[in-house]
Order: structure tokens, then C-alpha cells, then sequence
């Protein structure tokens, strides 16, 4: 039930900030829905979703193999809510540019992919109890059911 809200949110977010032309590409393949992916992205941090976007590994299916990639959110908007409830016994996070970007991948290429977050907080501080996460990585696993 949790996991089909995350691909339902994903859809709604992905729909409302990619921009028309990028909703349905005319060619499919991974490196479209990639720079979609980006470009949704892009619109997040432009509205002020989020407030820095860091890409890592886009080089993906280069030899037509699996791959994967991240990228790292800096203060994003559900920031607080995701650790709110982490901490809790609830272990349902809001996941919005995660599930965005994985129906983006779905929709434009239909990519099977797996996502994990991970919440960063950007100063070494010695004491635990003083953690500050900042920062969400998001890192992707691509399978190419194409191949």
C-alpha cells in the first residue's frame, strides 16, 4: 500500500515538473529518459524544491549492461518530514524526487530500477546526538529488461 502511494506521488510529481516535450519522447532509450530524469530535477530546485542537485555516474548502458547512478539533494523541501517519520515506528518516508525519477525512468524507457535513500549531513560533528542531515542521497540500481 506504501509502495504503490510512493509510484503514484512519483507520477504526480514527475507529470506536474517535466515540461510538456519531455513527457513523451519519441525515441525510447535509457539515455532520454536519463536527461528527462535531470530535467525534472532541474525543475524541482528551479521551483525551490530543493535547493542544489549533484549527479553522479549518468554514463549509463554505455556497453549495454546494467548500471547504476546517484544524486544528491541538498535541503530539500520533504527533508524534515522523511526524518520526522524515520524516527518514529511508522518506516514509511515520503520519497518524492526518488519516485519521481523512477517513473520517469519506467514510463520513458521501461527501466526496472530499485532506489535507496540516504540522509547526509554536510559538517563532521563529533557527538551523534548533534547529526544534522542536510543532504539526501538517492542511489539507483538499473536493470535494461530491453537487453
Amino acid at each position: 500500500e506504501r509502495e504503490a502511494f510512493n509510484r503514484e506521488m512519483g507520477a504526480r510529481v514527475a507529470n506536474a515538473f517535466l515540461p510538456a516535450d519531455d513527457s513523451r519522447p519519441s525515441e525510447v532509450s535509457p539515455g532520454v529518459a536519463l536527461a528527462s530524469a535531470i530535467s525534472l530535477l532541474n525543475a524541482l530546485e528551479a521551483g525551490g524544491a530543493v535547493r542544489g542537485v549533484s549527479w553522479d555516474k549518468t554514463d549509463l548502458f554505455a556497453d549495454g549492461v546494467s548500471d547504476s547512478f546517484s544524486f544528491l539533494l541538498r535541503r530539500s523541501a520533504w527533508l524534515e518530514a522523511s526524518l520526522s517519520l524515520q524516527g518514529g515506528s511508522q518506516r514509511f518516508f515520503p520519497d518524492f524526487a526518488g519516485a519521481a525519477v523512477a517513473h520517469t525512468l519506467a514510463s520513458q524507457a521501461q527501466l526496472r530500477t530499485s532506489h535507496i535513500e540516504y540522509y547526509l549531513d554536510d559538517t563532521y560533528r563529533p557527538e551523534p546526538g548533534e547529526y544534522r542531515p542536510t543532504q539526501t542521497l538517492v542511489e539507483f540500481s538499473l536493470v535494461d529488461d530491453a537487453s
